[in-house]
């Protein structure tokens, strides 16, 4: 941890267990990648004729990565939830797939967390992508934040069968509307009680739509659940543009672009600077974190 007292500002990263972690895997003069996954091919990583990888090592290697997610590094959160998948029979595509997410936290090793005096507003961003698995199960992504600080993400593939985008939206603000709740009573037991409803920003117009809805419908429970809450003020869905949508980054594979901006935003590099080694395909300048307005993690939800 590094706090600058200057700019009032504490920053989290894990440094010193990653390099651990690329010694362990002899991986410590490894090329950098600035981005943790190129390839959406499913039909890949799920042909049996692709050569078996070294089991114990596999699930070595995505458990130690599951434990960066859940401590400072959201941006892998897709990535590490692809190969999670792959557990108890990893193939090549998925070993390799392993390894670049080792390279890329290598070239962005000085990235983690970071808590200002922002505030204690708690507002949150949901997002998923539509029947991208072949077995058409579609991806959600959570974003909480308190403030500029993300305090809690997810990057979970739905446990049901979505029929529509709009639904597989609605899934996706349904499990970040619990988180929310449940974040509101941790804030209340430690004196930070929200006097006013968490806003949740969601890209689907539809599904702000259905949530605001007083209509009947008998589809699911979910629809009242998210309904009741609005109905009371406790959440206020409001939509933002697929741009500015920070959730988007848990959903699908990312591209450099969208990652820089996540990172630019959500996380921030240790004061000492990035350090790559010199070791990296490409280049990259750490950005300057600006202020947002508002202010584990793989899996089924």
């Amino acid at each position: 941890m590094e706090y600058d007292q200057e700019k009032h500002e504490l920053t989290m990263t894990q440094e010193t267990y990653f390099m651990k972690i690329l010694e362990r895997f002899g991986m410590t003069n490894c090329h950098g990648y600035s981005t943790p996954e190129v390839d959406d091919r499913d039909d890949l990583w799920h042909d049996e004729n692709q050569p078996t990888a070294d089991q114990e090592m596999y699930r070595s290697m995505v458990g130690s990565l599951m434990y960066l997610i859940t401590c400072t590094r959201p941006d892998i959160s897709h990535a590490v939830q692809r190969l999670s998948r792959h557990l108890h029979d990893p193939r090549m595509p998925h070993f390799v797939g392993a390894k670049r997410v080792l390279r890329y936290i290598k070239h962005t090793i000085r990235y983690g967390l970071t808590f200002k005096r922002s505030g204690t507003t708690l507002a949150g961003y949901s997002d998923a992508s539509w029947a991208t698995r072949p077995d058409c199960r579609s991806t959600s992504g959570l974003l909480a934040m308190i403030g500029d600080a993300a305090v809690s993400w997810r990057s979970a593939r739905q446990r049901v069968v979505a029929l529509s985008t709009c639904e597989a939206e609605y899934i996706a603000l349904v499990e970040l509307a619990k988180e929310v709740m449940w974040l509101r009573g941790v804030l209340k037991d430690v004196g930070m009680s929200q006097d006013h409803a968490s806003v949740i920003l969601c890209d689907n117009k539809a599904a702000i739509a259905t949530a605001e809805s007083l209509g009947v419908s008998n589809r699911s429970n979910r629809l009242h659940f998210v309904r009741s809450l609005v109905a009371a003020r406790t959440i206020a869905i409001r939509h933002v543009g697929t741009a500015n949508q920070l959730a988007d980054v848990f959903t699908k594979v990312g591209t450099r672009n969208a990652l820089d901006k996540f990172k630019d935003q959500v996380m921030a590099v240790g004061c000492l600077g990035q350090s790559n080694n010199g070791n990296s395909n490409h280049e990259t300048t750490p950005p300057s974190k600006p202020p947002t307005s508002f202010g584990s993690n793989t899996g089924e939800c």
